[in-house]
């Protein structure tokens, strides 16, 4: 078992037990990776920028 955030830190999750829970290693590392490319989707690169403007 591993703890996880439930609201990564990088979002602004904190470090209190609400927001904290126990999953198994291989469902961690899931949502891990599911976590970081909703991050990846979210900044916008620099060609995105520019139509933006």
């Amino acid at each position: 078992m591993e703890v996880d955030h439930i609201k990564p830190r990088k979002e602004g999750g904190k470090d209190v037990y609400k927001n904290l829970q126990l999953l198994h290693g291989h469902c961690h590392d899931t949502k891990t990776l599911k976590d970081i490319r909703k991050a990846e989707k979210a900044i916008l690169n620099i060609s995105e920028w520019d139509r933006v403007k």
